[in-house]
Formats: structure tokens, C-alpha cells, sequence
């Protein structure tokens, strides 16, 4: 009689964990798993295929696959034996370079990305080494599911190497003077520091591993370290994602305006609307919006305004005006946009577009359209670096 395994309602790779500790504890001769989707069902019978069983599926429902395995290894135990001792030479090294799974949806790519960290711990004693590179090393520096199985990893004798250079861009922004502050939190800036290429994430703790992160290269000798969000050919993905979703809502973009905060707000929205006038074949209005005269903090030491230039050439009356800006933290600087935009016509409609959107909101106000959503902490700074501006496209993480 075949041992029967139900494994319905279970998100992978979790029948796949149930078959591998079920074969490893009795091997069954027959095996009847049962799933209730086709990515298990693929996965499973994969799986029972390297681990010497002859598998087959077959669907009985919408939601019923059942899947009929036969143990062969006794037909041929020379080889069955050949496949488990190779099995125990090599060991297994995981390369990670992005910090999602899959392109598109940058949400469910970051949820694939923390269950497959997670499913890792499976491997058990052939996992011995992760390295992040690029995009991956945010992985290990980022407060969320994806930082904890890394750390559980590392506590399990897994050594994980971060890149340094990838966590310190070339150069890093200057700070900035005027309201743009809110978005960033940007203090003066320290200057350049050097570092290894690879250090082991064991290797550079926090002074208190007890708050945020671990450090993951976050501190070397010398200061707190940046951490690469965002690489370029990311923000130029991010840039057509959002364009993308703003035609699926505007269509042609009649009476659409694009209005960039000053100073890196306008340079987002030029790079928003040419892609979009690209994918029209039209002209969509363009705009520059500079808000040091709406501020509410007059009376605080930050009360110094530099003030812009604003270039809204038509009046804004019945438009439907799309508000760009880099990064979205407390809300303040787009409370003062609100309130600027009246000065010019009223709306028919005022949507929000950022590119980085880090929490920590002190005013009831949301983007419409996000680029990618981070989990920061208070005192942390984003910077978005614009080739426009700084020479380079990037958006780094750190310490004020």
C-alpha cells in the first residue's frame, strides 16, 4: 500500500521539505503525495525524480494533483550509491545579486526572495557559503523576514560574504540645504572611506546588535558604511514600471501634468515623461514645482529656506496633476506641495508619484504610485543620487 503524504494548503518549498524528511526517515517503496497547486506539484515531482523515484501526476481537480512515486534505487543500487556519496563531496555556495526574485512586481519578488532565504536552512551541512553582490548585499542590511534567515543562517555556521564596494557608492551625495531634508534626512556628509571588497558578515558587528540590522559591512573602521538600494539599470526598470501604471490609469494623458519637486522631484519627473511621451507619441505637460515658501518649520533652526525656481506656465484648473518627488519619509514636503499647488488653480485631481517611499509618516499622506518601499529606521538617511546632479544613478542607505 502506498504511504499517502497531504500536502494541500502547504506553500512551497514546504511539500517538497515534508517529501525529503519523509524519504530521508523510511523511504517508502510507493509514495502518494497529494497538492492542491501545479508549482508544488512541478516541484515535488522533480525533487522525487533526482531522489531515485519514478513519478507521475495527474490533476484530479482544480485544486488536486496527486502525484504516484515508485522507489527504484533498488534496480540499480550501484548507482543509487554513486549518486549519495557524490552527494556528500561538494558543497553548496548560493550567489545572490539582486535583492528580488523574479522582474515586475518588486513587492512579490522581495516576499519570493525572503521564503527562498528561508528555505536555505533546508539544505542543512551542504549549505556552506552565500555571497551578496550588487542589489543582494540590501539583504543583509534591511530590517525584515530576508535579514532574519540570514541570521539564522550565520548562526548556523553558514558564512555569508557581503561586498563591501557594493555597499559604498563611488561618491556620495552632497547634503542638501533646502526643504529636501524631510525626504532624506540627509546630515553633512562625511567623505569617502575604503574598505574591503568581501567581508564576512560575522566579521563586522554593530556596537549594539541589538538595534536594527546586523551589520553586514555596515561598519568598518573608519564610519558607518552606505548600502546600495538601488543600482541604475533598477531605477531605469522602476521608471518604466511607473510609467506603465500611469497610462493603465490615464490612458492618452490628456490633462495629465507632471509636476516635479525641486530639485531631484523634477529630474524623476523629466525622466518619467519621456518614457511616457516616447510610448504616446504626444507631449505630456511638464512642470517644476519649488515649495521653501510653504514650509511649516520657520521657526526651527532648519527655518533658512533656499528658495527656487517654480515654472508652471498654465493655470491648473481642472487638471489632473501627478506630484513627482525622490523620496517620501514624513510627509511634510508634500504637505507644503499641497499647499503651494492652490496658489496656481485647483485640480481636478492630485496624485502622488515618489521613487523611494521609507515610512515614518507624521502626516496622514500616501504615494499613489511607489517605486520601491523600504523599512528604515528614524535615524537612518536615504540618498538618491541622479546622473543629472551627482554623475551616477543610485539610492544608498545609512546611518546619519
Amino acid at each position: 500500500m502506498a504511504h499517502q503524504l497531504d500536502c494541500r494548503g502547504l506553500a512551497c518549498p514546504e511539500p517538497v521539505i515534508r517529501c525529503r524528511d519523509l524519504i530521508s526517515a523510511q523511504r517508502p517503496q510507493t509514495l502518494l503525495v497529494l497538492v492542491d497547486n501545479a508549482a508544488a506539484q512541478e516541484n515535488v515531482c522533480r525533487f522525487l525524480g533526482r531522489n531515485g523515484y519514478a513519478a507521475t501526476a495527474a490533476q484530479q481537480a482544480e485544486d488536486r494533483w496527486e502525484i504516484q512515486a515508485t522507489d527504484t534505487a533498488h534496480e540499480a543500487p550501484a548507482a543509487c550509491q554513486t549518486s549519495q556519496a557524490d552527494s556528500r563531496i561538494g558543497k553548496t555556495l548560493v550567489l545572490i545579486t539582486t535583492q528580488t526574485l523574479g522582474r515586475g512586481d518588486d513587492t512579490l519578488g522581495e516576499k519570493l526572495m525572503a521564503n527562498f532565504l528561508a528555505s536555505l536552512g533546508e539544505l542543512g551541512e551542504s549549505l556552506w557559503r552565500i555571497v551578496l553582490l550588487n542589489g543582494g548585499v540590501t539583504l543583509a542590511a534591511t530590517p525584515g523576514n530576508a535579514l532574519e534567515s540570514l541570521q539564522k543562517l550565520e548562526s548556523a555556521g553558514v558564512e555569508i560574504l557581503v561586498c563591501g564596494t557594493c555597499l559604498q557608492p563611488a561618491r556620495r551625495a552632497p547634503c542638501r540645504p533646502d526643504y529636501e531634508h524631510d525626504g532624506c534626512g540627509h546630515q553633512p556628509c562625511a567623505g569617502r572611506q575604503s574598505h574591503p571588497a568581501l567581508t564576512l558578515m560575522s566579521a563586522t558587528r554593530r556596537p549594539d546588535p541589538g538595534s536594527g540590522p546586523v551589520s553586514s559591512s555596515w561598519f568598518f573602521q573608519g564610519g558607518p558604511m552606505p548600502t546600495i538600494l538601488l543600482h541604475a539599470d533598477e531605477i531605469d526598470r522602476i521608471i518604466e514600471r511607473l510609467a506603465s501604471q500611469v497610462i493603465e490609469r490615464h490612458g492618452q494623458c490628456e490633462g495629465l501634468v507632471l509636476l516635479g519637486i525641486q530639485r531631484r522631484g523634477v529630474d524623476i519627473a523629466k525622466r518619467l515623461g519621456a518614457v511616457l511621451n516616447q510610448r504616446l507619441g504626444r507631449e505630456v505637460l511638464f512642470c517644476s514645482l519649488d515649495i521653501n515658501l510653504y514650509r511649516d518649520d520657520w521657526t526651527t533652526p532648519l527655518g533658512k529656506p533656499v528658495i527656487g525656481e517654480s515654472f508652471i506656465p498654465v493655470s491648473l484648473d481642472g487638471k489632473d496633476v501627478l506630484l513627482v518627488d525622490d523620496v517620501l519619509f514624513t510627509g511634510r514636503t508634500i504637505r507644503a506641495a499641497l499647499e503651494a499647488i492652490l496658489d496656481y488653480g485647483r485640480p481636478r485631481r492630485v496624485e502622488l508619484l515618489v521613487l523611494v517611499d521609507r515610512g515614518h509618516r507624521e502626516l496622514p499622506i500616501h504615494a499613489d504610485y511607489v517605486g520601491r518601499s523600504v523599512n528604515t529606521a528614524r535615524d537612518e538617511q536615504v540618498n538618491v543620487l541622479l546622473h543629472e546632479r551627482d554623475g551616477k544613478d543610485e539610492v544608498t542607505i545609512e546611518r546619519a
